[in-house]
């Protein structure tokens, strides 16, 4: 090959390669120069390219030819390495000339420099504890996530675990532990895995950030989101398909830059609606995304940066998938403290704590329905609240005085009895287990008697007048419906305004009990 053809390599150039025109690089070994019977490798520090095609002589004189890169299996390499490395013999008298030639569909930085062996060793050492050091972190990210998912019925988490999977795998790729490890015999897949990788990651990225600010943004907000993710999708799906893919590039830049401006958007938005963790979300996103756009860059020949270290992508993502996972923490606190009490407001009363009408009629209902199949009983109990001197109270003190009948109330009741509350002043119990009786009847009668008394400690307190009416499952055969109905009847039947106590059948004369227990203890008798 004529040397004349040939011009002085200038680290840092972006040089024009492509599969029909490759790239030829003519090196010279001096007999004087840096071989000093040590083992000395060629190496290429951009692991991202198609192939390296190294010609020496051997021995004898004859060409020999070795391959490393994308689309050539890690199994074939001249040198079980994490980059492109070629072995180099040493000159003899004369000096000794090398080829490499350079076959890429896109423009290229190369910068081949020698090492010895030792170094080689020493940088893949490096760089597998920076990816064994992240590896760690994501895989207990991803357990934490899985856990969290489950324990929450949160989607969210989901998506920020398929990103840490994704992010992961485009970790490996960049760094070539999954050429060297995951598929060494793979050849056109090694290249598009980090492809493949980097858009799964991404449609991933929006899905979390849609679930994370999807409540802080406009009316287009999912549907843009809905559009990127599709389009992502449909480049991992395109990819592998398209035999010239220098023409899916620029659509790859396009994808990358929207889904970037997206998220920071919508971070910037959150932040300044006062949400704390889109400032976080922003402090951590930036420099990550500069760190890894300053890695690319300088690996396809954008910019020339010598001085960022080979480890950069690797630290910046460790760095960030850790703080990102705080900041989806700070905003699962708030999200679900949100929703317990978008659930209280739903089931429970604010004044009293009890169960909403609503909901103790639904609970009540099936407990009533399965009672029979059980085979226990139950009884179902209603207590009207009403001052002693209703006259003298507006509604405002009413409701103050229903709100000090929660405490006598719970006298009678047990940690595990459901208690709601009916109307303006009307409570339901359900006690299961509990047939009707004296006991009962001395246990209804005390909350009475207690009522009928004022507070020694407050003298502005007014007495409480409870009318009970009781149920039980075992003397009722009708449904839950046809039992609210008499137990109402039963408290605003007249002709019993002197009972405190209304029983819907005749008092059992035996078989009476209520059983008070905790939680992991047998049932006994109320004492």
């Amino acid at each position: 090959m004529d040397a004349a053809l040939f011009k002085p390599l200038v680290s840092g150039k972006r040089y024009a390669v492509s599969a029909s025109s490759p790239l030829w690089l003519r090196m010279t070994l001096a007999p004087d120069g840096a071989f000093d019977g040590a083992d000395w490798l060629l190496e290429f520090p951009t692991v991202i390219v198609d192939r390296y095609e190294f010609f020496q002589r051997d021995a004898g004189g004859a060409w020999r030819m070795t391959a490393a890169g994308d689309f050539v299996a890690h199994a074939q390499w001249p040198a079980d390495s994490l980059r492109p490395r070629f072995p180099l013999s040493p000159p003899g008298a004369n000096p000794q000339e090398v080829f490499v030639r350079v076959v890429h569909r896109l423009p290229a930085n190369l910068s081949p420099v020698l090492v010895s062996a030792a170094e080689a060793a020493r940088r893949d050492l490096a760089q597998m504890l920076w990816v064994g050091l992240q590896l760690g972190v994501i895989l207990t990210l991803v357990l934490f996530c899985a856990q969290m998912a489950l324990a929450y019925r949160d989607r969210t988490y989901a998506w920020y675990a398929g990103y840490l999977v994704f992010t992961l795998m485009a970790t490996l790729c960049y760094t070539g532990v999954a050429q060297r490890y995951l598929w060494p015999q793979a050849t056109s897949f090694a290249s598009q895995a980090i492809v493949l990788s980097v858009m799964g990651a991404l449609a991933f990225n929006l899905q979390f950030t849609r679930s994370i600010f999807g409540g802080l943004q406009g009316r287009n907000f999912h549907r843009t989101a809905r559009v990127l993710v599709a389009l992502c999708l449909a480049y991992m799906v395109a990819s592998p398909l398209v035999e010239r893919y220098e023409r899916m590039v620029p659509a790859f830049h396009v994808i990358t830059l929207s889904v970037f401006a997206f998220t920071i958007i919508c971070a910037w938005r959150a932040w300044r609606r006062g949400v704390a963790f889109g400032g976080y979300w922003l402090l951590v996103y930036l420099p990550y995304l500069v760190c890894v756009a300053l890695a690319l860059a300088e690996s396809s020949g954008l910019i020339n940066a010598p001085w960022l270290p080979g480890e950069t992508p690797v630290a910046a993502a460790l760095v960030e998938v850790v703080v990102m996972m705080l900041c989806i923490n700070a905003w699962s606190r708030l999200r679900h403290a949100e929703t317990v009490r978008d659930h209280a407001a739903r089931e429970y009363d604010p004044l009293t704590g009890f169960l909403n009408r609503k909901t103790f009629r639904g609970r009540a209902a099936r407990i009533w329905n399965t009672a029979p199949d059980l085979r226990r009983d139950l009884a179902i109990i209603y207590v009207c609240v009403e001052p002693a001197d209703p006259d003298r109270l507006n509604t405002i003190e009413t409701e103050e005085l229903l709100a000090r009948s929660v405490r006598l109330v719970r006298t009678i009741t047990r940690d595990f009895d459901l208690v709601g509350r009916l109307g303006r002043n009307m409570l339901g119990i359900v006690m299961e287990g509990v047939t009707p009786g004296e006991r009962l009847r001395a246990r209804l009668s005390r909350l009475v008697a207690l009522g009928l008394m004022r507070d020694a400690d407050d003298p502005a307190s007014m007495a409480l007048r409870f009318t009970v009416a009781v149920g039980s499952r075992s003397s009722e055969v009708g449904d839950f419906a046809a039992l609210d109905a008499e137990l109402q009847a039963l408290l605003a039947d007249d002709g019993q305004a002197q009972r405190a106590i209304r029983f819907l059948s005749p008092l059992e004369a035996s078989g009476d009990s209520i059983p008070v227990r905790r939680f992991g203890s047998a049932p006994g008798p109320l004492r």
